[in-house]
């Protein structure tokens, strides 16, 4: 089972990575390092160059092995004892899409299967009363059947929790649920619908805004070194003449470059 690596492991392979990109060594001071590592290793029409985020990269490489638990049983580690990646996890359930049929394959309490939901995000104080095992094991198939799911709650429900109850208890006889079809798991990242690195990690990578300036500088027929002069000089990494003043270097800023 692939685990996440120690955070150790990805500052290395930055260094190595920085000090190759910056001066082609083994070893580079800050000088020369013109633009911050984690600028550099956005997507380009995020205003980085396009180099991979280890970090994120085996995040959404893991993502994978739960996007096989779920929906390849035919796999021979099935039904093995695994350590729970929560992160991974994380990612699988808020990027997944779950069209519930006979409910056998998907979680209850943990799955967003309520029309993009999951029961936490309806009714958390229920969701806090139901013990973590059952969290983990109680499916849909047998949570609906005589809605014995109502039985896995433990403890005292204020009144507050029972309006997120009846709440909760609205939400799920909305869903269309086809009791003779299979479980239907997407991937809306991707147009083939299915798990890809690519779209995982470029998922990732978004909650940033779109720069302007990308399309004009990486889809031009100019040279690539060009290009490379062109980002730097939008990161303001380039000592033009107002800069060189701005710093002591010169008296005045010129017109010229």
């Amino acid at each position: 089972m692939v685990t996440d690596a120690p955070a150790w492991v990805f500052e290395e392979l930055d260094k190595w990575m920085r000090s190759f990109f910056w001066a082609g060594k083994d070893k580079v001071h800050d000088g020369q390092c013109l633009v911050a590592w984690n600028s550099v290793c956005k997507p380009t029409w995020l205003g980085g160059l396009g180099v991979r985020n280890m970090q994120l990269q085996g995040l959404s490489l893991r993502v994978r092995w739960e996007w096989l638990r779920r929906t390849d049983p035919e796999r021979p580690w099935q039904g093995l004892p695994m350590a729970v990646d929560k992160e991974a996890r994380a990612v699988f359930d808020s990027l997944v899409h779950i069209e519930v049929g006979m409910g056998n394959r998907v979680l209850f309490w943990r799955d967003r299967w309520i029309h993009d939901f999951a029961v936490k995000d309806i009714a958390p104080y229920i969701y806090a009363l139901v013990d973590t095992r059952t969290i983990n094991h109680r499916t849909v198939e047998d949570g609906l059947q005589n809605d014995s799911w109502l039985h896995d709650i433990s403890g005292v429900v204020n009144f507050g929790g029972h309006l997120q109850l009846l709440h909760l208890n609205l939400a799920i006889s909305t869903v269309n649920r086809v009791p003779l079809a299979e479980d239907s798991f997407s991937w809306p990242a991707d147009p083939s619908g299915g798990y890809t690195a690519k779209s995982t990690y470029l998922r990732l990578c978004s909650g940033t805004e779109r720069v302007p300036y990308a399309a004009c500088i990486w889809k031009s027929w100019a040279l690539l070194k060009c290009k490379f002069f062109a980002w730097l000089a939008v990161q303001h990494r380039i000592w033009t003449s107002d800069r060189r003043a701005r710093h002591g270097l010169q008296d005045a800023p010129s017109a010229c470059y």
